[in-house]
């Protein structure tokens, strides 16, 4: 690694008063920022593609990953002394290393402050954005002209300091909340495991027994297209006991599977229209479509499942099914589309790829319990859900309010306000 040539520098321009956005605290100094750093080259730069996925060096590059690959070549490292600042032309991304390391690509700008100037503070200042994002252009020939608040050496090391403290307890509380975000989503699935056992409500002994459900449900069948005999339930399928009134069917038992008008495929869904297109994808809505005479009407709601994705949607207003892969569930009058819904939702089949799913699922094992009991469970859990909700609202908030306390505090740093 060398620094560039000690070539004679350009004469800066002055200052002029009214490039000075704010007074400086007694003892600071603007300068521009070229006056207080070198920008070093390295010995060489590694294009991407030879990037190794381990190894013995690190390689950083502009991107917003700490480590971007490995090289054991120890002849083209950079070897920080008292740290180096990495300062993405491109992106802007800033990094500060103290260990050897190699250059990756071409786009950062090696960046080594004078002795006066440590580069803990010099890492803080370009945090603040000095320069505003100009897209994939480069930023450093605007950069090293920015005015650079200089504060004494002392006073440098005292907001450094000040700085690191505040972030580590930002990034504690930060950590905090987003610790939180999966274990509402594995309180969802606890609600959903409890419900389909039938500990989530309490049974009362005037509900009518899932066998007499069964029974209703056949019944319907009965002026339907002959199905094929199902194979009984044998001991060893059974997970755990259900409690006294509910009975183990097989999911095919108590649905039938609907055929759409027609299928759009996706190179024809509209970004704007009358009715919209559901498909298997996580989105809500994937499309729209004007043509009324392809749409899906439920009845009561309808269980979309998506074959290939296993994302479930229920629907209670027209809509067009989009491409191919998605299965319409109807549920027979004895069993709520809620509590169907709430079934798929705990993947009763594991995750295949993008293999079929619903050959497995319809011969799934589906804990039917009292239609009564049905509607404590879908109530229960809509309660237990809009309360985890709610608290991930709260939660987002509380993340969104961490954002802006970076720049706030930086914005104090260098105008010299953080120690008031």
């Amino acid at each position: 690694m060398s620094r560039k040539p000690q070539k004679t520098k350009k004469v800066l321009p002055p200052i002029k008063e009214e490039e000075i956005p704010y007074t400086l605290p007694e003892g600071w100094k603007w300068v521009r920022l070229i006056e207080i750093i070198s920008v070093l080259s390295p010995p060489e730069k590694i294009p991407a593609s030879k990037y190794k996925q381990e190894g013995l060096y690190p390689i950083i590059d502009q991107s917003q990953k700490e480590i971007s690959g490995y090289t054991n070549n120890e002849k083209i490292l950079v070897i920080p002394e008292n740290g180096i600042v990495v300062f993405g032309d491109h992106t802007r991304v800033v990094k500060l290393l103290y260990k050897p390391f190699a250059q990756g690509a071409d786009g950062i700008k090696l960046l080594k402050t004078h002795s006066c100037v440590l580069p803990q503070y010099l890492q803080y200042y370009l945090e603040t954005n000095p320069v505003k994002d100009l897209g994939y252009r480069r930023h450093f020939p605007l950069l090293k002209q920015c005015l650079f608040p200089l504060p004494p050496l002392e006073v440098q090391k005292k907001i450094v300091v000040i700085l690191e403290a505040r972030f580590e307890k930002l990034d504690s509380a930060r950590a905090g909340l987003e610790k939180i975000l999966p274990e509402i989503k594995a309180f969802r699935q606890a609600v959903l495991q409890r419900a389909m056992q039938g500990k989530l409500v309490l049974q009362e002994a005037n509900d009518e027994p899932a066998s007499l459900l069964l029974e209703k449900i056949k019944a319907e069948q009965a002026g339907q297209k002959k199905r094929k005999i199902l194979a009984p339930i044998k001991e060893e399928e059974i997970p755990y006991t259900l409690p006294e009134g509910w009975k183990w069917v097989r999911l095919i038992e108590i649905i039938s599977v609907l055929s759409p008008p027609e299928k759009i495929p996706a190179s024809k869904y509209k970004q704007e229209g009358l009715y919209p297109i559901i498909d298997q994808s996580q989105k809500e809505i994937s499309g729209y479509t004007n043509n009324e005479k392809i749409l899906v009407i439920p009845e009561n709601g309808i269980v979309v499942f998506g074959d290939h994705t296993r994302v479930v949607k229920l629907l209670y207003k027209p809509f067009a099914q989009g491409a191919d892969g998605i299965k319409l569930l109807k549920t027979h009058s004895c069993v709520l589309p809620q509590y169907l819904q709430y079934y798929l939702e705990t993947n009763p089949v594991k995750d295949l790829g993008y293999r079929r799913h619903f050959p497995l699922l319809k011969q799934c094992l589906f804990p039917l319990p009292p239609l009564e009991v049905q509607k404590r469970i879908v109530a229960k859990i809509e309660h237990s859900f809009a309360y985890a909700e709610k608290l991930e609202i709260h939660i987002q908030q509380a993340l969104d309010n961490l954002a802006p306390l970076k720049q706030a505090w930086l914005k104090e740093a260098f105008s010299g306000k953080i120690f008031y």
